[in-house]
């Protein structure tokens, strides 16, 4: 079994590559990634790399999408009480909290599944996210 220059597999690095993601936070995740494209050669390690930050920025990007509804509908709730208007806000609001919520879920899941998987060096398919990693 291969290892990494830190000493440990690299299914075991790649798993952890994905945990990172998941519960590290952008910094820890872009320290990883920065030192095994640095230092690490192998391209299936690398791959995993682009992958786990690819789908890192998805899932924020959407979820920071979706939260702009309900933004929008505060302001505009906002700007219709001035003419004793009304928006049903709480609504809107609960809808976009649960579409949220579930993403996160879809994202949890994803990742863990990932991260079982690369500890046996496999790979889940995520076709867009793979076409776009298979593009550079």
């Amino acid at each position: 079994m291969q290892k990494t220059k830190l000493g440990i597999t690299i299914g075991m690095l790649s798993a952890v590559v994905y945990f990172t993601a998941l519960a590290g936070g952008y910094l820890a995740l872009f320290l990883l990634v920065g030192y095994i494209l640095l230092f690490e050669q192998n391209d299936w390690l690398r791959r995993v790399c682009y992958k786990a930050v690819a789908l890192s920025i998805v899932f924020s990007v959407a979820a920071m999408a979706i939260n702009l509804v309900p933004q929008a509908f505060g302001c505009l709730s906002n700007f219709l009480a001035i003419f004793n208007g009304y928006l049903p806000y709480g609504v809107i609001s609960s809808i976009v909290t649960f579409i949220v919520s579930v993403i996160n879920i879809v994202e949890t899941a994803l990742f863990l599944l990932l991260m079982i998987k690369a500890i046996k060096l496999q790979d889940v398919k995520v076709q867009k996210i793979d076409h776009f990693i298979d593009s550079l």
